[in-house]
Order: structure tokens, then sequence, then C-alpha cells
């Protein structure tokens, strides 16, 4: 352990990962028309493209971005032996006070599967500190909410 860390307690993590008709090995689904589970999630039914999935059906994914289905976005290469990139935008960009905010890349190494702490980001008080960090004594400046300039 790095001199001066804390050892702060082991937790479950749960990743929700959309179900795929052939693993999540980084592939687009065999039959993309077929697998309607996926629509159950907002973001996949508002950006499914049916007509280039299935005209890439069952190859890897494009690892540089470029195009990706739209199930990318919710780690549907959960593990996939390969790295890949994709294009992000801020969920808050469309905003003013963070317009700022530009599109980036986000890279998802192989074998690994990205999550968002939740838990870790709810609020609840009025000094900007995560009540999950107040638990674990992290209310330094690197937790608390700053206002954007």
């Amino acid at each position: 352990m790095i001199a001066g860390a804390r050892r702060l307690p082991t937790m479950h993590v749960s990743v929700r990962v959309p179900w795929h008709d052939s693993r999540w090995a980084g592939k687009i689904c065999a039959n993309p028309r077929g697998n309607t589970s996926c629509l159950i999630l907002p973001r996949v039914a508002e950006t499914k493209d049916d007509d280039f999935e299935t005209s890439v059906a069952g190859t890897n994914w494009d690892t540089e971005g470029v195009r990706l289905p739209a199930c990318a976005a919710e780690r549907r290469a959960f593990m996939a032996p390969f790295g890949y990139t994709r294009r992000v935008r801020h969920p808050y960009s469309h905003d003013p006070r963070y317009k700022h905010f530009q599109e980036s890349g986000f890279h998802h190494a192989a074998f690994s599967a990205a999550a968002v702490p939740f838990a870790w980001m709810m609020k609840n008080s009025d000094d900007g500190i995560p009540d999950r960090a107040k638990a674990y004594s992290l209310d330094d400046q690197s937790v608390r909410s700053k206002p954007c300039s």
C-alpha cells in the first residue's frame, strides 16, 4: 500500500449489461433486428440503427470508435478481449452552464467493464460532498463539487 493511503472496505460492484445474442465479446449481434431486449434501455432505443447493424452483423466492433452499435454506451462489450474507444458527449453539455464540455474519447481497456458509481455521486447535503465520501472521511477538495467558471 502507498505510504499515507487509507485502506477502505472492499465493496461489491454490480454492472448492468444488456442482453446479447452471442456473448459480450465486442461483436455486433448475429441478428440485430431479432435482439429487441436491448430496446428497453432508452439510450439504445433512441439511437439503434438496425440497417447498419444488420450490414455488419457478427463482426467485431470498430475499435477506433468510428462506428459502434447503439449499445456501446451501455457496456455491451463487457469484458471484450480487445480495447476500443468511443466518442462521448457529456450528458449535461446541452445546459448553457456546461456547454464548454467537449466531446471526448473514452477508452475501454481489454477485459474491462465501465461502471458509473451512482451511489458515490449522490449528494444529500448542501456542502457538495457526496454522502458516501463523508462516510469514509473523503471530504477534501478532490470530491467537493465546484462551480464551473
